[in-house]
């Protein structure tokens, strides 16, 4: 009795579009840098505003 077995294959088939798990984290990685620079921006922004509200003000 001759047990058929299929071979191993390290890439998929040709017909099939598909990301790698390295695309997937590379894209993440952008996508949060992104995401805590533009944090980083609102925050700064918020820290300007709140010193600009909090002035003294003029008496003369």
């Amino acid at each position: 009795m001759k047990l058929c077995r299929r071979p191993f294959r390290t890439a998929p088939p040709r017909g099939r579009a598909s990301f790698t798990i390295l695309e997937v984290l590379i894209a993440l990685t952008i996508f949060f840098i992104a995401i805590f620079a533009i944090l980083n921006l609102v925050g700064q922004n918020l820290r300007i505003a709140r010193s600009l509200s909090l002035g003294q003000p003029d008496l003369g």
